[in-house]
C-alpha cells in the first residue's frame, strides 16, 4: 500500500482492505464511521462470477451454500478501490445481542447474485463503542451509517436488510424512521420481539437483580470471542484506524505487534538457551489472541429496552416489504410476537387506502426451530436466499 493511498484512506474514515479469496467469492474488509464518531468493523462478500444481467432464476436456490471452498489466499491485506459498475443486489445482516458479524447464517449465505455485509454494532466484538443491554435506538442509526456507506461510497442501489433476534427489532424499527431507504428492498425480521415489555428478567439470577437494585447495574457478561472467529488484525496498519480505535481493547493484536525494524535476525531464550528465528517470530505475530470484553447491564438500559415500542408508523408514501421468520420452538422470544406483529400491520395497513397493497408482511414458522435454529440452518438459508431471489429477480 503506497503512503498516498494509506493517506487517503485514513481522512475519509472508512477503510477496506482485501480478506479473503475463494473461487467464488471475494470478503474485504471494512471500517465505517458512525453518527457517534466510532469505528463499526464490517466484511463485504461479493461475487466473483456474478450475472447481473442474465440472471437463471430457475437455479436460485442452488446458488446459496454450494462450493464454498477452503483455497483461500491466506488473508490479504490490500488497499482495494471503489469499483463503478453495476452492483448485484445487497442484504445487510444485522446481529443479535451480545453477538457479532460471523455467527447464525452470516458467514455461510452465499448467491452469486446478491452480496452480502455483515458487522458489528458498536460496542459489540471489534467494532468501537460500549457495550449496552439495550441501544436500540443507537443501533438504528449505526444500520444507517452501513447503508450510507454501500450506496453513497460503494455505489448499492438495491438493498435489503435482516436482523436475528435483537437484530430483527433493529431493521424494523430502521424501516420506522428510515423507510425511503427500503423502497428498493426487502425487510426480513428473524425471531425479533414485539412485546418490549416481556423482558426475559428469569435470565438474570437472584445475585445479578440484587446488584441492579443495590449498584444500578451488574456484569452481565464476560464475553470472550475465540480468535477464529475474529477478523485478523496484525497486519493492518495502525494508521488504518481512528486514533480513538486504536486504544480500545479491540486492537490490542496492533498494539502487542513485534516491531521487525527492532529485531536482529536472530534472538537467544535465556531461558532455554534455544535459538528463536526470524520464521518463528514472524508466525508468532500472525498469532491472534482471544477477545474478552465485560458487558454490563443498567438499570437505565432496561427501562430504556421496555420503552421501545414496535408498532410501526406506516408512511403510505413508502411502502414496505416484510418478512418474519421464527422457530416455532423458539423458548427465547415465542413465535407469538411474530404473529402478534403480523395482526398489528394489518390493522395499520388497512387505514392506508391507496397504498395498502403496496405493503405486505408475510410470517414463515418454522417446524421444530429454536432460537439460532440450530438443526435448520440450512433450511434458513434457503428461505432468505428465495425471498431475496423473488424479490430481485421475479
Amino acid at each position: 500500500m503506497s503512503e498516498i493511498q494509506n493517506h487517503l484512506l485514513t481522512n475519509t474514515g472508512n477503510n477496506h482492505f482485501i480478506l479473503k479469496t475463494t473461487q467464488n467469492f471475494t470478503e474485504t474488509l471494512h471500517f465505517i464511521t458512525n453518527s457517534s464518531n466510532e469505528q463499526l468493523v464490517g466484511i463485504l462478500r461479493t461475487s466473483n462470477n456474478s450475472n447481473n444481467n442474465n440472471a437463471n432464476n430457475n437455479n436460485s436456490s442452488n446458488n446459496m451454500i454450494d462450493n464454498l471452498i477452503d483455497n483461500t489466499n491466506d488473508f490479504m491485506y490490500e488497499n482495494i478501490k471503489e469499483i463503478n459498475e453495476e452492483k448485484n443486489p445487497i442484504v445487510i445482516f444485522c446481529h443479535g445481542l451480545a453477538c457479532h458479524k460471523n455467527y447464525f447464517i452470516f458467514p455461510i449465505f452465499y448467491n452469486k447474485k446478491i452480496d452480502t455485509f455483515r458487522f458489528d454494532f458498536s460496542g459489540n466484538c471489534q467494532s468501537e463503542g460500549e457495550f449496552s443491554y439495550s441501544n436500540y435506538l443507537k443501533e438504528v442509526e449505526d444500520l444507517f451509517s452501513i447503508y450510507n456507506y454501500l450506496k453513497n461510497k460503494l455505489n448499492y442501489k438495491k438493498i435489503s436488510i435482516f436482523g436475528h433476534s435483537k437484530g430483527g427489532n433493529i431493521v424494523l424499527l430502521y424501516s420506522n424512521k428510515y423507510p425511503e431507504t427500503l423502497q428498493n428492498g426487502i425487510v426480513i425480521n428473524c425471531c425479533g420481539r414485539f412485546d418490549m415489555k416481556k423482558t426475559p428478567v428469569s435470565r438474570f439470577t437472584e445475585k445479578e437483580m440484587f446488584e441492579l437494585e443495590k449498584n444500578g447495574k451488574f456484569l452481565w457478561k464476560r464475553m470472550e470471542y475465540p480468535s477464529d472467529l475474529l477478523v485478523p488484525l496484525n497486519n493492518i496498519p495502525s494508521s488504518a484506524f481512528s486514533v480513538s480505535y486504536q486504544k480500545t481493547a479491540v486492537n490490542q493484536q496492533i498494539n502487542n505487534n513485534v516491531d521487525n525494524n527492532t529485531k536482529n535476525n536472530t534472538t537467544t531464550n535465556n531461558s532455554d538457551n534455544n535459538i528463536t528465528t526470524n520464521k518463528e517470530i514472524k508466525e508468532e505475530e500472525q498469532k491472534e489472541e482471544n477477545l474478552i470484553k465485560e458487558m454490563y447491564c443498567t438499570k437505565e438500559a432496561l427501562i430504556e429496552r421496555e420503552n421501545i415500542s414496535m408498532k410501526i408508523n406506516f408512511k403510505k408514501d413508502f411502502p414496505l416489504k416484510i418478512i418474519s421468520i421464527h422457530g416455532k420452538k423458539d423458548d427465547i422470544i415465542d413465535c407469538k410476537d411474530s404473529l402478534d406483529f403480523d395482526l398489528y400491520f394489518k390493522e395499520q395497513t388497512k387505514e392506508l387506502n391507496n397504498n395498502c397493497d403496496n405493503f405486505s408482511h408475510k410470517v414463515i414458522l418454522v417446524e421444530d426451530g429454536d432460537h439460532f435454529f440450530v438443526k435448520q440452518r440450512e433450511e434458513i438459508v434457503k428461505i432468505v436466499n428465495d425471498e431475496l431471489m423473488n424479490y430481485y429477480y421475479h
